[in-house]
């Protein structure tokens, strides 16, 4: 097979793959109890949030808050997505959703309860990026 021929299949290949299939977009474990940033797209660009996996990793219970603010990182109820719900000790909670956005102004919070109680994983899908080998 032609050289410049597979470059180009290799790449339409990796640009389809990346459109199409989530990937963990980033993980935060706060070691506070206010709310901080879990993710922001770094780049201007479609992205889609599709998964929010909340783990419980203390012995507690503990109340978590979500948050995705278009313009900002204002966390509180106005932009709260999920607001003060308890997960028991050892147990996780995941908000799935088709959270889509274009905007490195938009930005998604997190807060817990407990210093360093749960680890908050984040998974979707950055439209146009190309993964590299």
């Amino acid at each position: 097979m032609n050289e410049v021929f597979k470059r180009i299949l290799t790449t339409i290949f990796k640009e389809l793959f990346a459109s199409v299939f989530p990937r963990q977009l980033a993980q935060v474990r706060p070691a506070g109890t206010a709310a901080v940033n879990g993710w922001s797209p770094d780049f201007f660009g479609q992205f889609e949030v599709t998964l929010i996996h909340c783990a419980n990793v203390s012995g507690a219970s503990i109340d978590i808050s979500l948050f995705h603010d278009v313009d900002g990182t204002t966390y509180d109820q106005d932009s709260a997505l999920v607001y003060v719900h308890t997960i028991p000790a050892g147990g996780v909670f995941q908000l799935e959703s088709s959270l889509v956005g274009y905007s490195t102004d938009e930005n998604f919070g997190v807060q817990c309860s407990v210093a360093n109680g749960v680890t908050f994983t984040f998974y979707g899908v950055l439209r146009g990026e190309v993964f590299t080998a």
